[in-house]
């Protein structure tokens, strides 16, 4: 069931609600990343009193990765539920319904004050809608949304509020939420090859791709090494760094001391056999029931929202899924580290020319005197030089690398301008990468925002302001589009702390970062 049309929209995502507080040892999973439900409560209880002022209905979209099903490691008691494997002893549950919903009933049980929140927007006759990232795949699940649904409603009565219709306020989409003329709203990992999936609206295996036979879901590989690597880390050290991508895990390594290198390598080591045995061959054997399916259910999504062949369009926008092969699986692992041998390699080789020749020439030259005003200054010259091109060519180097690991990756701006201008709507929102962001559309009317996330999200950005960047959303009220951040102890949302832009020249470029800050204007309609 589609969102009325014309309400105020709020837009949050990336909230990473995992296990959250266990009542019985006192204490928050070792994987919990999102300590924040009474400044969530909070949050909502302000949209309750804007709506009011402003006399309008609201609609708090939770776009994507609100729950963190992957964070879930713990496994049900002996006959208290799924029965796990040896692998899911390990890694936790996987990805079957049953899996999800017995995940969702446990994160629902962790956050109590974060449900209470929703359930008091929906007494009041809000909306709320949902839609799928790539650690909250499992909201494909008919039965995790009834879960959802009952925890809405355990809360509405724990909390003697009053119960609405809650089949008719609460809306589940896989994919994205559409307003005609105004918004499409998506989590957007779809748009990144490490985190998309294969088949959005039909995100599963085949049965015989499990030992019992059972239906799960697809993942991507990023969630893969989510489970099977990232959260042993994450055990070893909770206070790291929580990542929004496959290469921002890859370059967490590079900031370990060599004892952490030899645990990381030792969890590596499983899992590449694992995902190297569970990945497709060539071609995606088996899965062409699971593509017809998805092909089926885009038709009908298509004619539901009226957007006909125009959904397709914005489909192959969508980035190719990493994993489809083992050959694909292969070059994405070492790509980084061929890349940097390769342009490593390069600059020496360059240097080693240049040098050679400049000196060859000094030391041959007949019109250069011998003694200090001549060859001796011009090597002595030649060494500093060395020196200092060195420096500046292998720290080029460096941020090529970190700047972008695949440069034919569109960046989300520009994927918005196409989706607004296939769809024809002025604003496109998305999360997922976890940074705050707000841009003019450059040849259309209208502009992109990115939510951000409420998990902490330290940068350069803490120096200005503390937690600069954390508790981010996106607000649309009429035809103004705004990002905000909650602050909890003023009881009210402000600006966000993005800085103007500033194009550096091509020699501050090569000294420096060179990079733009990103922008601190409202995208809204001419």
């Amino acid at each position: 069931m589609p969102l009325p049309i014309g309400l105020d929209t709020y837009i949050v995502s990336d909230l990473h609600l995992g296990e959250g507080f266990l009542p019985e040892p006192q204490r928050f999973s070792r994987l919990e990343c999102f300590f924040y439900d009474l400044e969530f409560r909070n949050f909502t209880r302000a949209i309750l009193a804007e709506s009011e002022q402003r006399g309008k209905g609201a609609a708090l979209i939770l776009n994507g990765d609100i729950f963190d099903f992957l964070s879930v490691v713990r496994v049900p008691p002996e006959g208290s539920g799924p029965v796990p494997s040896r692998v899911e002893r390990e890694f936790g549950l996987g990805s079957t319904e049953a899996h999800a919903v017995w995940k969702l009933e446990r994160i629902a049980e962790g956050h109590p004050r974060f449900f209470q929140g929703l359930a008091e927007l929906l007494a009041k006759g809000h909306h709320l809608a949902f839609t799928r990232g790539n650690h909250d795949q499992e909201l494909f699940w008919p039965g995790v949304q009834r879960a959802i649904v009952q925890a809405l409603a355990n809360s509405l009565a724990t909390h003697k509020l009053e119960a609405p219709a809650l089949a008719e306020q609460v809306h589940f989409h896989q994919w994205f939420v559409y307003e005609p003329g105004r918004y499409w709203v998506e989590h957007g990992n779809q748009h990144e090859r490490s985190n998309a999936v294969h088949y959005v609206m039909n995100p599963v295996l085949p049965p015989e791709y499990h030992p019992n036979r059972e239906v799960q879901l697809d993942y991507p590989i990023g969630s893969a090494f989510v489970r099977f690597v990232y959260n042993k880390l994450r055990m070893l050290d909770p206070f790291t760094t929580h990542f929004a991508t496959l290469d921002q895990y890859m370059g967490i390594t590079t900031h370990h001391n060599f004892l952490d290198l030899l645990k990381t390598l030792s969890l590596h080591f499983p899992y590449f056999i694992r995902a190297i045995q569970q990945a497709r061959v060539f071609e995606q054997q088996g899965l062409a029931p699971v593509q017809a399916e998805h092909e089926a259910r885009l038709r009908a999504l298509a004619d539901q929202t009226g957007l006909g062949d125009r959904l397709v369009q914005v489909q192959r926008l969508q980035r190719r899924a990493v994993g489809v092969t083992k050959y694909n699986l292969l070059q994405q692992i070492l790509r980084p580290v061929v890349r940097a041998t390769l342009s490593s390699a390069a600059v020496l080789l360059l240097s080693l020319v240049t040098w050679f020749a400049i000196f060859s020439w000094i030391q041959s030259s007949p019109w250069l005197a011998e003694g200090i005003l001549g060859r001796a200054s011009l090597l002595a010259v030649l060494a500093v030089l060395t020196i200092a091109g060195l420096f500046v060519g292998f720290s080029f180097v460096n941020r090529a690398l970190h700047r972008s690991s695949d440069e034919l990756e569109p960046s989300d701006v520009a994927v918005a301008e196409q989706i607004a201008t296939i769809v024809d709507v002025p604003f496109v929102s998305m999360g997922h990468t976890h940074g705050v962001e707000l841009r003019h559309f450059t040849s259309r009317r209208g502009g992109f925002a990115n939510s951000g996330t409420w998990i902490p999200y330290p940068g350069p950005w803490d120096s200005i302001r503390s937690r600069a960047r954390q508790f981010t959303f996106v607000m649309l009220q009429d035809d103004e589009l705004r990002v905000r951040r909650w602050n909890d102890a003023a009881r009210k949302w402000e600006h966000v702390a993005l800085l103007e832009d500033y194009h550096a020249s091509p020699f501050e470029r090569v000294l420096g970062q060179g990079s733009r800050s990103s922008a601190g204007t409202n995208a809204s309609r001419d």
